[in-house]
C-alpha cells in the first residue's frame, strides 16, 4: 500500500462560506451531498471541515456518512481520528481506527497509524489499568497490547509485498523494551527470531535487508535465548557434526567429537548453522520475488480513487491475479485479491473473478465478498447482483436470493434482467403460477438516460431460455428497452464518468 491520501478533490477549495451564514451553508450541502454522493463534493465538505470551526456532531455525521460510502479511502480514517484526537477523545480514537483496519485490513498505513496511536498513549502511562495495579504492571500490560496490535496487524496486513515496515517497526519495538521477559509466548529474543523466521519467508520489496538484519541480530545475541531447548539441541548437533566431518575429512585430529586445533567457538558454529538454514528459506523467497517484481512495478496506483485506472494498470492487476491463482498459495491470493479490490474498487469483474475464486474455497468469505461489493462500492451494478442472488440461492438461501433482487429493483427500477431472473428463479422451485404471473407483468418502459441502462448491452443474450413458455416471454419482457435502444441509436454516447463507475 502506497503511503499516499487519496486524491485530492479538483473542486476549488478557496470557495468561502458567509459568515452570517455559515450553520445554515454548512447544513444545506451537507444535504445536497448526501442527496447526490459525488466525490468531489465530498472531499470539499471534508476540506471545509478542516479549515474551519464545526462543531463535533456535526464533523462525526459527515464523516460517518462518508466513511460508509468510500470506506477504502484510508487517509481520511486518519482526519477523522485526529479531529476526536484534538477534542480529547482517546476511547473514540481507538474506535475510529477498528473501524478502519476493520474496513480496509491490507492498509499497512493506517495499521501504523493505529499502533503509533496505542504505542504514544502506553508511553505516556495514558492506557487504563486495574485499579491497585503497580506501575511495573502497567507497563507490562501496556506492551502486551502493543505487542498483541502488531500481531494483529501482520495477520491482517503483513503479506502484502509492501508490508515491511510493520514487520521492522515491531522487530524494533521489541528491541527498546529492553526486556528479556515479560512477553507472552517466551523471551524477547525468542519472539524476535520467530518473527524474523517468518519475514525471510514472505515474498517482499525489501527482502535482501531483512535477511542482512537476521544475521546482525544472530551474531549479537546468544543462540540458547532464542532458540527452545528442542531447536536447540538439534542445531548443536548439527554444528557438532559439521565440525567432526569437516575435521576427518582435514586429516585434523579429534578428541571426544571435538576438533584439537584451529577449533571456532561452539557458539560461533550453531550461529552459522542458524544462519545457513535461513538463507535456504531466503533463496526460495528471494525467487518468489523475482517472480513476482515485473507486476509490482508496473502498479502504479494501490490506493482507491474514484477515476478510472488506465488499461495498461487494470490490464496489470488481472495478469498479476492470473498468476498468483497458478503460482500462488491460497493466503497469497486472497492478499492479492484484497488490494486489488482497493484500487479496482470500482469495477465489478474483479469483484465476480474474488467471488468465484473464493466460493471453491468458503462460503462465509465468498458471502461476505458479495455483500462488501454490492452493498458499499457497486449499488446499482446488476451482474454483481444477479451472481449473488445466484450464488445465495445455490446454497439454499432463497429467502436471501429473493432480497438481493428486491434490494436491485429498488436501486434500478424496471430491468428486465431482474424480471427474467424472477421467472427463472420461480422455474426452478416449480412454481408455474408465479412464471405466468411475472410474465403477464412485465416491467414497464425504462428511462433509457439513466445509468440502469447500461446493463441491457446484449438484449438478445437475454432471450434464451430453457423452457419455450420462458423463451416467448422473453420478447414481451425486452420489448420496452429494445424499442427504447432503438429510437436512441442516433444520439451520441456519452463518456463513462466516474459517476457512472461507481453505478
Amino acid at each position: 500500500m502506497q503511503s499516499t491520501f487519496v486524491q485530492e478533490s479538483s473542486v476549488n477549495h478557496s470557495t468561502e462560506y458567509s459568515t452570517e451564514n455559515e450553520e445554515f451553508d454548512l447544513e444545506k450541502y451537507f444535504t445536497y451531498v448526501r442527496e447526490n454522493s459525488d466525490f468531489d463534493s465530498w472531499t470539499y465538505l471534508l476540506h471545509y471541515l478542516e479549515q474551519n470551526t464545526v462543531p463535533i456532531a456535526t464533523i462525526r455525521e459527515i464523516f460517518d456518512h462518508f466513511l460508509s460510502k468510500f470506506p477504502y479511502c484510508f487517509g481520511y480514517w486518519k482526519k477523522y481520528a485526529d479531529f476526536e484526537a484534538i477534542h480529547s477523545n482517546p476511547k473514540r480514537v481507538e474506535a475510529i481506527f477498528e473501524r478502519g483496519v476493520t474496513a480496509i485490513s491490507p492498509c499497512v498505513d493506517l495499521w501504523l497509524f493505529y499502533i503509533d496511536f496505542v504505542r504514544e498513549r502506553v508511553a505516556n502511562g495514558e492506557e487504563d489499568g486495574g485499579a491497585g495495579e503497580s506501575h511495573e504492571e502497567k507497563d507490562s500490560q501496556g506492551q502486551d497490547r502493543v505487542v498483541k496490535l502488531f500481531e494483529r496487524a501482520i495477520e491482517a496486513a503483513g503479506r502484502d509485498f509492501q508490508a515491511d515496515r510493520i514487520w521492522t517497526q515491531f522487530i524494533e519495538y521489541l528491541r527498546q523494551q529492553g526486556l528479556e521477559e515479560g512477553f507472552e509466548g517466551g523471551r524477547k529474543s525468542r519472539k524476535m527470531f520467530e518473527i524474523y523466521q517468518q519475514l525471510i519467508s514472505i515474498p517482499m520489496s525489501q527482502h535482501s535487508q531483512h535477511l542482512e538484519a537476521f544475521k546482525t541480530f544472530i551474531g549479537q545475541n546468544d543462540p540458547g535465548a532464542m532458540l527452545s531447548q528442542e531447536q536447540y539441541e538439534a542445531v548443536k548437533a548439527e554444528a557438532k557434526k559439521r565440525v567432526t566431518d569437516s575435521a576427518e575429512a582435514s586429516g585434523t585430529k579429534t578428541i571426544n567429537g571435538r576438533v584439537t586445533e584451529g577449533d571456532n567457538s561452539e557458539v560461533a558454529r550453531i550461529r552459522l548453522v542458524i544462519i545457513e538454514r535461513q538463507q535456504e528459506v531466503y533463496r526460495k523467497t528471494e525467487t518468489e520475488v523475482l517472480k513476482r517484481i515485473h507486476f509490482e512495478n508496473n502498479i502504479k496506483r494501490s490506493y482507491f480513487h474514484v477515476t478510472p485506472l488506465d488499461k495498461a494498470q487494470l490490464k496489470n492487476w488481472k495478469s498479476y491475479i492470473d498468476f498468483e491463482i497458478e503460482n500462488g498459495t491460497h493466503a497469497s491470493i486472497v492478499v492479492l485479491f484484497e488490494r486489488c479490490c482497493i484500487a479496482c474498487a470500482l469495477y465489478e469483474d474483479i469483484w465476480l473473478k474474488y467471488a468465484k475464486y473464493m466460493q471453491l474455497h468458503d462460503v462465509e468469505a465468498t458471502r461476505a465478498i458479495y455483500k462488501r461489493a454490492c452493498t458499499i462500492h457497486l449499488p446499482l451494478k446488476a451482474d454483481l447482483h444477479l451472481a449473488w442472488a445466484f450464488f445465495e440461492e445455490n446454497q439454499g438461501q432463497n429467502e436471501a436470493a429473493w432480497a438481493i433482487l428486491n434490494q436491485l429493483e429498488q436501486a434500478v427500477p424496471n430491468l428486465p434482467l431482474i424480471s427474467m431472473r424472477r421467472i427463472s428463479f420461480y422455474r426452478r422451485q416449480g412454481k408455474p403460477d408465479d412464471v405466468r404471473l411475472a410474465i403477464s407483468s412485465p416491467p414497464s418502459t425504462p428511462d433509457i438516460s439513466t445509468r440502469s441502462a447500461v446493463t441491457l448491452r446484449k438484449p438478445n443474450k437475454c432471450c434464451w431460455m430453457q423452457s419455450r413458455m420462458i423463451r416467448s416471454a422473453t420478447f414481451s419482457i425486452c420489448k420496452p428497452w429494445i424499442s427504447t435502444i432503438k429510437n436512441t441509436r442516433g444520439m451520441s454516447r456519452t463518456s463513462r464518468s466516474s459517476s457512472s463507475l461507481i453505478g
